[in-house]
């Protein structure tokens, strides 16, 4: 762990302004957000060490407070990474290295958040790991109950899912090592 602790003194404008010049926003794109899909943690970390102020914007946590009153409807998903965009924004803004984990199942949607953030300050990286592989790992049982009809709007099964035309990054983790991805990660965002 490390604290990022409160900063007196030189600091100054055109500090931050040439810290921002080296931040970027990192848009992940998965079927499913499974721990192993991809460990955003550990890149987390791993740029932490390197002394970049980085933080995960993680799609569970932020349905379970700011985004608490949306469902999956096209509508709420819209509006979910719109909140998403606009708070990715004020990390970056402030000098954070943001790496948003969530669901943004079309083009439309990524291309949205991409003009919120930034063209300059948004990264994208796709999680390519197969269909199979994603429910293979599904802990929580998501997809069968979603291929039983049981989870309505499940991306991937019952609602649609655009592979990105021109990620900066694609991983597939099926073929990946944690070491691997972690690597890739950061090289993107250095």
């Amino acid at each position: 762990d490390w604290d990022c602790g409160w900063q007196n003194g030189s600091y100054t404008e055109a500090d931050l302004e040439a810290d921002l010049a080296l931040m970027q926003a990192n848009f992940s794109d998965f079927l499913f957000r499974h721990f192993r899909l991809m460990r955003p943690d550990a890149s987390e970390r791993e740029l932490a060490k390197r002394g970049i102020l980085c933080r995960i914007l993680d799609g569970d946590n932020i349905r379970a407070g700011i985004n608490s009153n949306l469902g999956f409807s096209q509508e709420d998903r819209r509006e979910n990474i719109r909140r998403i965009a606009e708070i990715g924004k004020l990390f970056v803004e402030t000098g954070i290295v943001t790496i948003a984990c969530f669901v943004s199942p079309t083009n439309e949607l990524r291309q949205m958040a991409r003009e919120i953030i930034g063209a300059k300050d948004f990264r994208e990286v796709y999680i390519a790991t197969p269909l199979e592989e994603c429910e293979r790992r599904d802990v929580k049982g998501l997809y069968a109950r979603a291929r039983r009809g049981e989870v309505k709007d499940f991306t991937g099964i019952s609602a649609p899912f655009e592979a990105p035309g021109h990620p900066d990054l694609s991983l597939d983790t099926s073929r990946m090592t944690l070491k691997e991805e972690v690597e890739a990660v950061v090289k993107l965002c250095l």
